[in-house]
């Protein structure tokens, strides 16, 4: 029962047929009192009618008898009830008693019934109206009202009648067939007018609803028009200048996180140059020495050979660290979208780690598939946050002489993997829910700017991926990076 009334709760009814359901309940109410009061007021109102109407036909009748009775002129007493009777259809019998129980005469053609003498019995209560008593009883499945009085010159005489009620039940169905059309009706005009201005409400609201979805997920090119001369226009007007806001904030964001993103970037090259430096120093002093001896020294054409061949494979070196430098940090479009292949990304960034380094402390376990593991996205911002993330990772073995990384990359559930795990000094416990806040940094001042996770955060949310980070301090720290696989 808990788990039905929980759903029936959670059930959302449209603004439209609350308004259609409302009106028609409002009309079945009123169908509701309009019965109450044909059913209360109205047959009480007839039934009093009736009793006047026979009332007075009583009282003929008793003027009428007078004489016949002083005379005890039984035909003529009988004449006048039957024709009392056959001149009113609602009549359906008329009797007069004498001594409580003697049939002076009466209406009855297939004898009287021995069961209305009980009615003269002492012991039931009768009702009063105008000096006569009536009682209301049913017979054959039909309710029958029964009038007595007493004869004005003779009191031991008493003139009953009984009558239908089937005039009283006629009227009101015909009321309630009159009233039943015209809720019909109005229960048709209502539910047209109430279905036409439920539409005129409802269409807006629901424009505004479907716009603020699309809002929702990043369309701010939505507008809505609408013009209904009301508070809807008013709060069609006031949702195109939020989006408009919203607009312009986004782009300021956008331009905000470039920078940020390029500014992270530069902080990323600082940590590295001296590495890079020394990569950079030792082909350059090897091109320098030989040049020197090329240029003072007589030398055989095979040692010349030799010598310009090994200046030309430096300078390929150097070359091709300045182009990996250049790659990194230049600033791309961040529409450039493209296929990014996972294990091409990750062998890359390690390149752009001093090889010293990466020899030595970096291990990359490649799990993924001939393919790579490919994914669609920005190939320049990924690359950045595995650099943000090697670079950290980097700065927690810096003390350790047995420091080692171990990057990791799988495919499981349509999702590649990137796992990047350090034996560094970890993260105390105290500050693990600040590692994304923006500018929080543990590093001294001028070594980070404490927007390499907030970013990286931001960049994989943006490819519809994940990034977690668990760590215990003193025993490590991974960081555990998901991206959706393209579909084929």
């Amino acid at each position: 029962m808990k788990r039905m009334f929980k759903k029936l709760q959670i059930t959302r009814v449209p603004l439209r047929w609350k308004i259609i359901g409302i009106t028609a309940g409002v009309v079945l109410l009123m169908r509701l009192t309009e019965y109450l009061y044909v059913h209360t007021i109205m047959v009480k109102e007839l039934e009093t009618e009736f009793l006047a109407r026979f009332s007075g036909i009583m009282k003929h009748i008793s003027s009428s008898i007078t004489n016949p009775m002083l005379t005890e002129n039984t035909s003529t007493i009988s004449h006048i009830l039957k024709e009392t009777k056959s001149s009113d259809p609602d009549i359906l019998y008329i009797y007069l008693l004498k001594d409580r129980n003697k049939i002076l005469s009466h209406t009855f053609i297939k004898g009287f019934p021995i069961d209305l003498l009980k009615l003269s019995d002492g012991n039931i209560r009768w009702k009063t109206y105008e000096g006569m008593n009536y009682i209301s009883f049913k017979a054959d499945k039909k309710k029958i009202y029964h009038i007595k009085t007493a004869l004005p010159l003779n009191n031991e005489a008493e003139l009953h009648m009984g009558f239908s009620t089937d005039y009283i039940k006629s009227v009101i169905n015909q009321i309630n067939y009159i009233f039943s059309a015209i809720t019909l009706f109005l229960f048709i005009i209502a539910i047209g007018i109430s279905t036409y201005l439920s539409s005129k409400i409802t269409k807006p609201i629901n424009e505004i609803v479907s716009a603020t979805n699309l809002v929702g997920i990043g369309d701010f090119s939505q507008r809505i028009n609408i013009n209904t001369g009301d508070e809807l226009e008013t709060l069609g007007t006031n949702f195109n200048r939020m989006v408009e806001n919203l607009e312009k904030s986004k782009a300021e964001l956008e331009k905000t996180f470039e920078k940020l993103l390029q500014t992270e970037k530069f902080t990323a090259i600082g940590t590295l140059s001296a590495g890079l430096a020394h990569e950079l120093n030792n082909p350059l002093s090897g091109i320098y020495n030989l040049l020197k001896i090329l240029k003072t020294k007589e030398l055989p054409e095979e040692k010349r050979e030799e010598y310009f061949r090994v200046i030309f494979e430096s300078l390929d070196r150097v070359q091709n660290i300045v182009r990996r430098l250049l790659d990194y940090t230049r600033k791309e479009d961040d529409g450039l979208i493209e296929n990014i292949n996972i294990r091409d990304l990750i062998k890359n960034s390690l390149l752009l780690i001093p090889s010293t380094t990466s020899e030595t402390l970096l291990h990359f376990v490649d799990h993924l598939p001939p393919s790579g593991g490919i994914v669609y996205g920005n190939k320049e911002q990924l690359q950045e946050v595995i650099m943000n993330i090697l670079l950290n990772a980097l700065y927690a073995i810096k003390d350790k002489p047995d420091g080692k990384i171990i990057i990791e990359g799988t495919l499981n559930n349509g999702m590649v993997h990137i796992t990047i795990t350090d034996n560094g000094d970890g993260i105390p416990a105290t500050i693990k829910h600040r590692i994304f806040d923006p500018f929080f940094t543990t590093k001294p001042a001028g070594m980070g700017t404490g927007l390499g996770l907030p970013l990286s955060l931001r960049i994989i949310e943006k490819h519809g991926g994940e990034l977690y980070v668990e760590s215990i301090e003193n025993v490590g720290t991974t960081v555990k990076i998901l991206l959706p696989v393209k579909e084929e």
